[in-house]
């Protein structure tokens, strides 16, 4: 919708979408869908099937169903249809950089060079129970690189998207309609290794469950053969319950810790 939305769309900050849903009929009827694309049936683009400009391809499963029914519920007066679909995706088409202690920096020793060489720090003795937990959450580096990013990992982004909705259609009479709808949505995503606001190590995904659902009830009397009253009433709700990771702060120690972007913190 383009413009200023009128009052009965109520508050919203961004776009407004208007949607039309459908009403059962006197049939009964149902149909099922399936999409699939799988990274192994992409066109090779003159590469081997397995490279993509002389890097292995990224990985991609994407599985797009659903099915819908719809029919009479009580003779010719009261109608059903129902509609879901899933959609389920997990993409990884590059490839990450990160760091991550070292093997002796795990145990305390940190190597640097001064005016008189190399030397190494000893704070092992420094090291409490719950910075050991801390430490053994990272995973050992794999590369080497510039700016000591050492571990590379393949960037997966996982999306499992269910939306349900469903409406009935009940015609009091030949002037009266009731309407009663209602629509359930879980976007359940999940990032990977620093990226839309992921986190800087793996082992550390940022779920984003975003959870909506909506209901309204609709009556629409005929008043005459010009005039026609719409009465409406919804309620919408909407959660994003935000976790992280594999590991609560509690669990390692930090009751009072900061779980946000990557491992618990203070």
């Amino acid at each position: 919708m383009s413009g200023t939305p009128a009052a009965e769309y109520g508050f919203t900050m961004g776009s407004t979408v208007t949607l039309v849903t459908r009403s059962g009929g006197e049939m009964y009827c149902g149909s099922a869908c399936e999409f699939f694309r799988n990274d192994q049936l992409d066109a090779d683009r003159g590469c081997p099937i397995q490279q993509v400009g002389g890097l292995p391809r990224g990985k991609l499963r994407q599985n797009h169903f659903g099915g819908a029914f719809s029919g009479p519920i009580h003779g010719k007066s009261h109608f059903l249809f129902v509609n879901t679909e899933f959609l389920r995706v997990v993409e990884g088409v590059e490839t990450r950089r990160t760091s991550v202690p070292t093997a002796e920096e795990g145990r305390g020793l940190l190597r640097y060079q001064d005016s008189n060489g190399p030397r190494t720090l000893d704070l092992s003795d420094r090291i409490t129970p719950t910075s050991r937990k801390l430490l053994g959450l990272f995973p050992r580096p794999n590369t080497s690189g510039a700016q000591d990013l050492n571990y590379s990992s393949s960037l997966l982004i996982r999306l499992n998207d269910y939306q349900t909705p469903a409406r009935t259609d009940h015609y009091l009479s030949s002037k009266d309609v009731l309407n009663v709808r209602f629509s359930w949505n879980l976007n359940d995503q999940e990032y990977v290794i620093n990226r839309f606001g992921g986190p800087f190590i793996p082992a550390f995904s940022v779920p984003n469950p975003e959870k909506t659902a909506n209901a309204g009830v609709t009556h629409i009397s005929s008043l005459g053969p010009s005039k026609v009253n719409e009465l409406r009433a919804g309620v919408n709700r909407y959660r994003n319950p935000l976790a992280n990771g594999d590991k609560s702060s509690a669990e390692i120690g930090l009751p009072n810790g900061n779980v946000a972007n990557g491992i618990p913190s203070v």
